[in-house]
């Protein structure tokens, strides 16, 4: 109860009863600072023990708890810092007063003693099993991906019994990745325990972790499972040792002898659980562990031939095309990605439950099915809590307007640890997330850690400024955008921020101050030299800052222009029609409107009939606008945090409102 009062809402939900027990037995609490950062940390720490999953973790007693919480620092308020201290005894009463809340509330802690969760916090949970990388001491380095090997078919057969929550292999390797960078050059075992750190760094209890060996010409694997918490190790393998040539067999007894020892450890159902495929071919999955180098390091270019020359050594496979796809995604080759999908779909019984959430995820996702989607990739988020799924959640629940699941699924992720480690996209979904909930100044916190820890990062800059637009803070804007205008384009171009920044100060209101953000946007793209104003991407940012500048006729011959070049592209078509209905023109802008509505083209996810929405927006048809905007979100259009100043005519008619409402 008392977490509940201070979050809102209970730390677990899902699908079914069966779902709910998962996650209280393997998950751990979202933080409460992360939504409530006015909370003292050791309030939180507080809570934290009182729920904790393994008793001897928890306070003795209830009066214990209250102590803990009273003697907790306060946390002032920005409003309380300008005010004066109270003295410390009516600091203690307050304080007093919540542990007589804690002492009735005796029986409700227990109550929520199960529902510790892996969150961003930093605890380990116990059932969650993380495979290190095995360590290659045969002294030939051409034979490192034989620990790869291994621990990524370790980890598959551990995904396959559906008993235990695994990090996925990607995940993995990052952590191993960092961890070894981590420690000291030259040094083995110095600094951190490795095992320590690995687990730290995925939150995983348990870690299995090993090395291979070399005896002329045979491998032989020796492998150790530990509990985290004491390093206790849960015990180790007997070597298992084969054929150095073909080590997939090998591999296959290791992975049912690891499988076998957690079943003794931890569920006598893992033995049940063993399946008769086998590893693919040294030569496949060497190709497929240098891909996943490239792939953890976004490098999604240089990965895709790996995947590929992998499935054409072993068309068995299948894992090789999934990452195949996910590479044409995140580059965003929508019609590879859809074709390689679809062939993957022949295999999908060779895949993990983890892997076939993924490709359900992917294929919804070419559909233009965002509901789809989202309950795929849910089902991957509940088998790998922590994982990269739980970003994707994000991701999708934003497309569909529910920002507060894309919250709750972000703080199941650590911005600083394990899969986020590094990846920007995270605070571009959190901040978004803040903005939709209308929940400005978390939104404008986020920006500002997304400045520190991405200090290059352009984007980081235009969150913040966003988040100040919204709130009105027009005055904090001109330090935070003065040195745009002197710089070149980076992750982004700054005419673009520029751009940004005035759209969103015209739908806050603003529109003096738009009008002088987009004239300085305008002035940034005016004076790029001659090779980059040729581009493409910069003509047609600078007619979108030309348009945010009132400056429609210029726009439109920037964008003619573009249309003529760049016909099968139906785009900047679609952008003439509204630059005809803003100066009044039906006729064209109708003829326009039409030609979009016959464009028959494939991954268009609803942009055409969005630009036919504006249209009909500006010549003031409201009913029209509403079904076309439903029409655009029903065939794939991503529900946008709020629609552009093109929209204005109907953002006071209530059936607007009512389809731009947040879900949640």
């Amino acid at each position: 109860m008392l977490y509940e009062t201070l979050m809102g809402e209970p730390p677990f939900a899902g699908s079914s009863p069966q779902v709910i027990l998962a996650r209280q037995s393997m998950e751990r609490i979202p933080s409460i600072r992360l939504v409530r950062p006015n909370v003292p940390p050791a309030v939180e720490a507080a809570i934290t023990r009182a729920i904790a999953k393994l008793p001897a973790d928890r306070f003795a007693t209830t009066l214990q708890f209250a102590e803990a919480l009273v003697a907790a620092p306060a946390a002032p308020s920005p409003e309380a810092a300008a005010r004066p201290v109270p003295s410390r005894p009516f600091r203690r009463r307050a304080a007093a007063g919540v542990a007589i809340g804690v002492l009735l509330l005796g029986g409700t802690l227990g109550g929520l003693r199960l529902r510790s969760r892996a969150t961003a916090t930093g605890a380990l949970v116990p059932g969650r099993v993380v495979v290190g990388q095995l360590e290659n001491r045969t002294g030939d380095s051409t034979l490192n991906d034989v620990g790869s090997m291994a621990a990524d078919w370790i980890t598959q057969g551990l995904q396959s019994t559906g008993l235990v929550d695994v990090i996925p292999s990607p995940t993995a390797l990052q952590a191993s990745r960092f961890v070894a960078q981590q420690a000291p050059a030259g040094r083995r075992g110095g600094g951190r325990d490795p095992i320590a750190a690995l687990a730290q760094e995925t939150g995983a209890g348990t870690v299995i972790s090993g090395a291979f060996y070399r005896d002329a010409t045979a491998i032989e694997f020796h492998v150790q499972v530990t509990a985290v918490n004491g390093s206790r190790p849960v015990g180790a393998l007997d070597p298992v040792r084969g054929d150095l040539r073909a080590p997939g067999d090998a591999i296959v007894r290791l992975r049912d002898r690891v499988l076998g020892l957690l079943a003794v450890s931890l569920d006598e159902r893992f033995t049940a659980s063993r399946t008769e495929s086998r590893p693919p071919t040294f030569e496949a999955y060497r190709e497929f562990s240098q891909g996943l180098d490239a792939y953890v390091s976004n490098a999604y270019h240089e990965a895709l031939p790996h995947f590929s020359r992998a499935f054409r050594l072993d068309s068995s496979f299948a894992l090789a095309l999934l990452y195949t796809a996910l590479c044409h995604s995140n580059l965003e080759e929508r019609a590879q990605a859809d074709s390689v999908t679809k062939v993957l779909a022949r295999f999908r019984d060779r895949l993990t439950d983890y892997d076939r959430d993924w490709l359900d995820y992917l294929r919804a996702q070419f559909d233009g099915d965002h509901e789809r989607a989202l309950r795929a990739i849910r089902r991957a988020a509940e088998i790998a809590p922590g994982s990269k799924a739980a970003y994707n959640v994000a991701y999708v629940a934003l497309q569909t307007n529910r920002p507060r699941e894309a919250l709750h699924a972000l703080q199941t992720l650590d911005p600083e640890r394990g899969p986020m480690r590094g990846w920007f996209p995270y605070w571009d979904q959190l901040t978004d997330a803040w903005h939709r909930e209308g929940d400005h100044a978390q939104e404008l916190q986020a920006a500002r850690r997304a400045r520190q820890l991405f200090p290059d990062r352009l984007k980081a800059v235009e969150f913040e400024a966003e988040a100040l637009a919204a709130m009105g803070r027009v005055s904090d804007l001109g330090a935070l955008l003065d040195p745009l205008d002197t710089l070149g384009a980076r992750d982004v171009r700054p005419g673009t921020v520029l751009t940004n920044v005035a759209d969103e100060l015209r739908t806050h209101g603003q529109f003096e101050q738009a009008r002088r953000i987009a004239d300085r946007a305008v002035h940034w793209f005016q004076r790029r030299p001659s090779p980059e104003a040729a581009t493409e991407g910069h003509r047609a940012a600078y007619a979108g800052a030309l348009d945010a500048a009132g400056r429609w006729r210029e726009a439109e011959a920037i964008v003619r222009a573009l249309d003529h070049d760049f016909p099968a592209r139906g785009s900047y078509r679609g952008w003439l029609g509204v630059l005809a209905a803003r100066r009044g023109d039906r006729p064209e802008a109708a003829r326009i409107s039409q030609w979009l509505a016959s464009r028959r083209q494939p991954y268009q996810y609803g942009l055409p009939t969005l630009q036919r929405a504006r249209i009909a927006a500006l010549l003031g048809d409201r009913d029209r606008t509403v079904t076309l905007l439903q029409q655009a979100f029903d065939e794939g259009l991503a529900v946008p945090r709020h629609m552009d100043w093109n929209f204005e005519s109907v953002f006071g008619y209530l059936p607007f409102q009512n389809l731009m409402k947040p879900r949640d």
